[in-house]
């Protein structure tokens, strides 16, 4: 009679640009033997292939990747692996970016404050079925002005817009469309908009309203007037 386990095929993805954490993580997570596959990714690409590649239960996925976003990302896996359990783990807290994670089909949010009890915590609660919202994501969710004080140093300090990026959001901000900003910066419009979704996931907003409203009401970044 051969016994069953969850164990023997059971894996995990962590997908955070910062090699130091991940392979902590990696390094804390095997001693605890929770999962028999670990794999580590610092990119989106990365992160697709390897969830391509292995099979994955539970992905641990930073919201800003090198080469683009960790909702892009989950878009891309769950269309392959739509069972898979995505807990993001960022810097950022927001209403508005944890409803867009929800929508994707997130089950967990942690932010990267938390330590590694509360990290193990979250991905055991998330890989037996159910959700996982960390102290600030519940005050954000029922608190709409909230900002915890990671985010708002994050976005007035440490905001790191390509200057592409910057002068798209510029363009955003005046009143120019998507068509438009192409035309006139000689990119297709598909590039654009790709460009649009990173500058919207760094500042947490869900559309371009809300978007150029946080630039303009709280002074985020420095627009030039025309």
């Amino acid at each position: 009679m051969r016994l069953e386990t969850k164990e023997e095929t059971s894996g995990i993805l962590i997908a955070d640009d910062h090699k130091v954490v991940a392979n902590l993580l990696k390094a804390h997570l095997e001693d605890i033997n929770l999962f028999q596959t670990i794999k580590t990714a610092f990119s989106c690409k990365e992160a697709i292939e390897s969830a391509k590649e292995n099979k994955v239960d539970v992905i641990l996925l930073d919201i800003i990747l090198p080469d683009g976003n960790g909702i892009e990302v989950a878009k891309e896996i769950m269309k392959f692996n739509p069972n898979v359990k995505i807990i993001f783990l960022t810097s950022l807290c927001s209403k508005s970016l944890i409803m867009e994670c929800f929508e994707v089909g997130a089950r967990g949010f942690l932010l990267k404050t938390a330590n590694f009890d509360e990290t193990i915590e979250a991905i055991k609660i998330v890989k037996k079925g159910d959700k996982y919202f960390c102290k600030d994501c519940l005050r954000a969710l029922v608190e709409e002005d909230y900002k915890n004080d990671e985010y708002v140093n994050y976005i007035k300090h440490s905001l790191d817009l390509s200057d592409r990026e910057k002068e798209i959001l510029r363009l955003l901000v005046e009143e120019f469309s998507v068509p438009e900003i192409a035309e006139k910066l000689y990119l297709s419009s598909r590039t654009v908009e790709s460009h649009k979704r990173n500058i919207m996931t760094k500042f947490g907003a869900r559309t371009v309203i809300g978007l150029v409203k946080m630039v303009l009401t709280k002074n985020l970044i420095e627009v030039e007037e025309q």
